[in-house]
Formats: C-alpha cells, sequence, structure tokens
C-alpha cells in the first residue's frame, strides 16, 4: 500500500478557496490521500517522521496557546503542498508542547517550595499531614517533580498507616482498661451487696423484732421494715424517704439546735422543700443524714 489517509482539519479559508478552484466544499475535518509514490524519498522520509508508519493519520485543530489554534491553510493537492501542510502542523504540535512544557514547569515552580517543605517532615510528622494530590503526568520533563511527589506519598501513607495501628492498639487499651472497670466497679458491688446482706442479717439477729426475725428465717427480704426497726433504733426522730422525693435547698444559717445535731450525727441542716410523706407540713428546717445503709437519706424535722 502506498497511500496514506490524512485526516486534515482545514480553515474556513483553504475551504473557501478549494471550493472556489474546484466546485466542492469539503468539511472542515476531510479525509485526503497522499500517495506517497508522488514524493521524492527525501520527502518521503519527512513524512513519514511526521506520520508515522500508518496507513490513517489525524492532524487535527492544534491549540498552540490559550486563544491560538492551527489548521491547514490549504487543501494540499502537490507534493510541496502536502509537506507544507504537515511542516505547519508539526511545528504547531511542537509550539503546543513547548508551552504547555512551560506552563507545566511553572507550576511545578509554584508547587516546589511547599513540596520541599513537606519532604523535610520527619514520619511522625506525616502523621498528621494530609495526603496530597496527585498530578497527571503529561511531558517527560515533568516527570522528576512527580516521582517526588509519588514518593512522598509513599511516606505520607506508611505514616498514616503507622498512626492509624497505634490508634488502633490505644483504642483496644482502653476498651480493656475500661472492660477491666466495668468488672471492678461490678466485683464491688457485689462485695458490698454480699457485706449488707451479711450485716442485715447480724443486725436482724441481734436487734430485730420478733415479727422480722420470724419473716427472714422464713425468707422473705422485709427490706423496708428492717431498714424502719434499724432507723428507729439507731436514728430515733428521723423518718426514712424510701422513694426518694424528699427536695431541699442549702441552709446559709442554721438554728444551733438543728447544728448540735448535724455535728452529732455527722449529718447536714437543710431547708426542706417537699416532704416525701406529709404535704401538710410546710417549707422548714432539717437535718439529713445521707447514704443510710448505703441507699437512704434519713430526715429529721426542725423545730420538732
Amino acid at each position: 500500500m502506498n497511500t496514506i489517509t490524512i485526516k486534515l482539519a482545514l480553515t474556513d479559508a483553504a475551504r473557501t478557496a478549494h471550493a472556489t478552484r474546484t466546485g466542492t466544499l469539503l468539511p472542515r475535518e476531510s479525509e485526503l490521500p497522499l500517495n506517497l509514490s508522488d514524493l521524492s524519498p527525501e520527502q518521503r522520509a519527512e513524512v513519514l517522521a511526521i506520520t508515522g508508519p500508518s496507513t490513517h493519520y489525524h492532524a487535527p485543530e492544534v491549540r498552540v496557546a490559550p486563544g491560538q489554534t492551527h489548521s491547514a491553510s490549504l487543501v494540499p493537492t502537490t507534493s510541496d503542498e502536502w509537506l507544507h501542510v504537515l511542516r505547519e502542523h508539526a511545528a504547531a504540535r511542537a509550539a503546543q508542547r513547548a508551552n504547555g512544557v512551560a506552563a507545566e514547569l511553572e507550576e511545578i515552580a509554584r508547587l516546589t517550595p511547599e513540596l520541599e517543605r513537606m519532604e523535610a517532615l520527619s514520619d511522625e510528622e506525616l502523621e498528621s499531614v494530609g495526603i496530597i494530590s496527585t498530578r497527571s503526568t503529561v511531558y517527560p520533563e515533568t516527570k522528576d517533580y512527580d516521582n517526588r511527589v509519588n514518593a512522598l506519598m509513599a511516606r505520607t501513607r506508611a505514616a498514616h498507616k503507622v498512626r492509624e495501628a497505634r490508634q488502633r492498639r490505644e483504642r483496644e487499651e482502653q476498651n480493656a482498661r475500661s472492660q477491666e472497670r466495668a468488672r471492678e466497679r461490678e466485683a464491688a458491688a457485689e462485695a458490698r451487696k454480699a457485706q449488707a446482706q451479711a450485716d442485715r442479717a447480724a443486725w436482724v439477729a441481734a436487734h430485730g423484732s420478733d415479727y422480722l426475725k420470724k419473716a427472714v428465717n422464713a425468707g422473705y427480704d422485709c427490706q423496708r421494715l428492717y431498714v424502719t426497726e434499724r432507723a428507729a433504733q439507731e436514728h430515733p426522730a428521723y423518718f426514712v424517704d424510701y422513694q426518694d422525693t424528699a427536695r431541699w435547698n442549702d441552709r446559709s444559717c442554721p438554728s444551733e439546735a438543728a447544728l448540735d445535731e448535724a455535728l452529732r450525727v455527722n449529718g447536714e441542716v437543710v431547708w426542706l422543700t417537699s416532704h416525701p410523706a406529709d404535704e401538710n407540713i410546710r417549707q422548714c428546717e432539717a437535718v439529713v443524714i445521707r447514704e443510710y445503709l448505703g441507699q437512704y437519706d434519713l430526715i429529721r424535722i426542725y423545730p420538732e
């Protein structure tokens, strides 16, 4: 085969001149045959250096620079015209490439200081640095910069993996500590419960009423009766806030009687605003013993 089909982008002036000369209006991109047999060996060598050893070659419109494009200025018919058109196309492509390389190198010059700053970071410092963006390498002239970017990305990803592994290990250790503390709290609660049950059994046996002893020995819980009897013996004149419904405010200056009582029982003088058992009792001074038997509040009204 001795013909190359060249798809050529034509200027409007070239299309108009061709139509005027031949009466045929060609499309903006036209496929035109170039017969290599019509060229000298030197011309064929020059053409093939541009098109390559292919039976089809596309010579589209070339964007040389912003706002500047190149298309074939004539429809070639002779060997000299073909060489002129292909030389212009090759020159436009070379200019396009040169401008592209220059723009890339200018952008690289702008980005290089930041790249150098990040390259100087230690692996530990890279743990808190975001992954930088890669560039789409177009020209070999910019390959060195892109290789540096890729190397920095690899370091950064490795640093992030180290950080993630450490954070995962820290979370696991924290979870283990939390579980251990939960087990310790559960064990302590069980121990307090067992101790409270032992204390209750001992107190009931030693101080409880016959009725309370009989009920407990029969397997009944009788917690409220137990608390009532014990509070009555240990802190007479106090009532038990079983449901935790009593409400009070701080007492800025207690009466002497209430203060003496609070000091005696290691309690606190408060201003009672809501009585848990008697709605008719208005706001008044009171002494509170908190956490009696580990969970109840005992309250004594003043003046009595």
